[in-house]
């Protein structure tokens, strides 16, 4: 009787089972994602990602969400997108209408995504990166969650046109009158070209003076609306000075454009403006005859510009003449050590580079103080006979290496004083 009633349960059972909710656990068909999105775009454009998502799942979906996963999107391109939207929750409306948060099989719903390319924007690929979340099952409680991206690459497209900045002169002379100051007007013509196959828009031509203030005018009349493929426009930039000192300025002709997007680009050129004194010139003729190895020539306009500026009161430019004064003696000192370390006289080298530590120090020369201190040591070595003439061991230097050492002073000590000018 007992297995008579266990055979009935066990067939009722078997009809049962297909009435019982679905668990988790049971294999579902994953739900569809479909995406309309462009696949490309321009700058300054909006980008309409629309997104429909059906439930082929053949069960229930529970508590959907579908996003936008901007964090996955590198920095360098996110730079250039704004967004709209962001995250929709696709079943909590029903809710709200005392519904279940729920997609019945076969439903489906649509969302839009908005997202602004900036008129910034490079020419780059875009990856946008779609997301839905959601819990498959017929139970409302401990469904299977269900996880999924999926990738949309955009291209953004960018024809940028391409302007050029010329300049018929690269830099501007002005002699100074009394009391070592200059004011002049000069002018400078330019040329723009645009070297591209698209047109340039909003073109304007400035003048950026950061060392010395100057009154400017610019023809033809800025900005210009726009420049075409190949087109070609010349003007002239006029500016005046106000009272400056002798040396020399820089200053830049900048060109600003933009693309049919609204990108600005830039091109630039530059200009110096040179105020000279009688004292001025005679320095920078004792600066070119150094660099020419002409020592003693040098000395005498050095010598002259010293006396001249010292006269005047110029503090500074006395010193900058004694330096170079100095720097002559180093550098033809440096040169004679030089030869008679390669004639082997080690003495004589040895007081000659001991005499150009000096000069060198005197001119407030780093590199060639180092390098004379260098020649005292290979001179040091030899006379100990630690290392012979050309083996450059790592008591001493080879004659090649104390050649190298002029050429590379001479550089070098010129390019230090220029740069504290």
């Amino acid at each position: 009787m007992r297995r008579r009633w266990l055979i009935v349960l066990m067939v009722l059972g078997l009809f049962l089972v297909p009435m019982l909710p679905a668990t988790a656990d049971e294999p579902y068909t994953p739900p569809t994602i479909s995406i309309d999105a462009p696949t490309s775009v321009t700058p300054n454009t909006n980008v309409n990602l629309k997104v429909t998502i059906v439930n082929t799942t053949g069960t229930r979906m529970w508590r959907s969400k579908v996003s936008l996963d901007i964090n996955s999107i590198p920095s360098s391109v996110r730079q250039y997108l704004q967004f709209y939207e962001t995250e929709y929750e696709l079943t909590k409306y029903k809710e709200d209408m005392h519904g279940h948060d729920r997609m019945e099989p076969s439903e489906s719903i649509t969302k839009t995504f908005r997202v602004k390319v900036t008129n910034e924007a490079p020419a780059m690929t875009i990856p946008l990166y779609v997301t839905l979340e959601t819990e498959v099952g017929e139970c409302e409680e401990g469904c299977a969650p269900y996880f999924r991206t999926v990738e949309v690459p955009i291209q953004v497209i960018r024809n940028a046109p391409s302007v050029i900045l010329d300049l018929d002169s690269e830099g501007i002379a002005l002699q100074a009158g009394e009391c070592e100051i200059a004011k002049g007007s000069f002018s400078v013509n330019y040329t723009l070209t645009n070297g591209s196959d698209y047109t340039a828009f909003n073109v304007n031509v400035n003048i950026e003076s950061p060392d010395i203030q100057l009154s400017t005018s610019i023809t033809p009349q800025m900005p210009l609306t726009s420049m075409g493929p190949e087109d070609e426009v010349t003007g002239t930039a006029y500016m005046v000075t106000g009272h400056i000192s002798p040396g020399t300025y820089s200053i830049t002709i900048v060109a600003t454009y933009q693309d049919w997007y609204g990108k600005e680009f830039i091109a630039s050129a530059p200009l110096t403006i040179t105020v000279a004194t009688d004292a001025y010139d005679l320095y920078a003729q004792g600066e070119r005859l150094i660099a020419a190895c002409e020592y003693d020539a040098a000395r005498d306009y050095l010598t002259e510009a010293r006396d001249t500026y010292q006269e005047g009161g110029n503090v500074t430019m006395t010193h900058l003449c004694e330096e170079l004064i100095s720097l002559s003696y180093g550098h033809e000192t440096l040169l004679s050590a030089q030869e008679a370390y390669y004639n082997g006289d080690y003495e004589d080298a040895l007081a000659g580079f001991t005499t150009a530590k000096g000069h060198y120090a005197s001119a407030d020369d780093c590199p060639g103080k180092e390098l004379a201190e260098e020649g005292i040591s290979a001179c040091n070595a030899a006379l100990s006979g630690v290392a012979p003439i050309d083996e450059g061991d790592e008591g001493g230097m080879s004659t090649l290496e104390l050649s190298l050492i002029v050429v590379v002073l001479v550089l070098a000590g010129l390019l230090v004083l220029s740069l504290r000018k």
